[in-house]
């Protein structure tokens, strides 16, 4: 029988002489990983895909001044060092949705040592010293949901706790764009 190559020897799922349900690879012995917690819904009050929600800012009120009012002069997306790199290509496409400048703002992540560079393992206290650097008037930071769940970061703070006002929004490029045009 011909083996799938990478698959540890274990012939793909419904291939001929793989037991029923199994999985081949690296992973194969590894549960799913519950709903609750890691894999649970975002935050239901972030910027919808399609819908017309307003955006929120860290305590959960719509702030007139940074919520598409036009009154802030530039949008910064917080992100991990990653996700920085895949934005940088698309800001001049994005900046154009916003009507005026966004720019990506890379958060570096020090609670795992330094080394972990995604925007979904950013800690709040990381968030925060990023936001400290940065003008207080004049900028709408906009935050992506997958750094939060049930409304905290990994090391137990909240949006409500940073330096700077900030919008949670989702993390897809269409719930951005519908954040952006708000």
């Amino acid at each position: 029988m011909l083996r799938a190559r990478g698959t540890g020897g274990v012939p793909p799922i419904g291939a001929a002489g793989a037991a029923p349900g199994s999985r081949g690879g690296f992973f194969q012995w590894v549960d799913g990983a519950p709903a609750e917690g890691y894999r649970s819904p975002r935050r239901a009050d972030a910027v919808a895909v399609r819908g017309l929600e307003p955006a929120f800012i860290s305590d959960g009120r719509v702030s007139e001044k940074n919520a598409g009012s036009g009154e802030a002069a530039e949008v910064a997306l917080l992100t991990g060092e990653y996700g920085a790199r895949v934005l940088e290509p698309v800001l001049p496409a994005l900046a154009e949705a916003a009507g005026r400048p966004v720019r990506a703002l890379p958060v570096r992540n020090r609670i795992f040592g330094g080394n972990i560079a995604v925007t979904g393992l950013l800690a709040g206290g990381d968030v925060a010293a990023g936001l400290e650097a940065e003008p207080s008037g004049g900028v709408r930071y906009l935050l992506p949901d997958v750094t939060l769940s049930r409304g905290v970061f990994l090391d137990g703070s909240g949006p409500g706790d940073l330096p700077r006002p900030v919008e949670v929004v989702g993390t897809g490029g269409d719930a951005l764009v519908e954040a952006l045009r708000s």
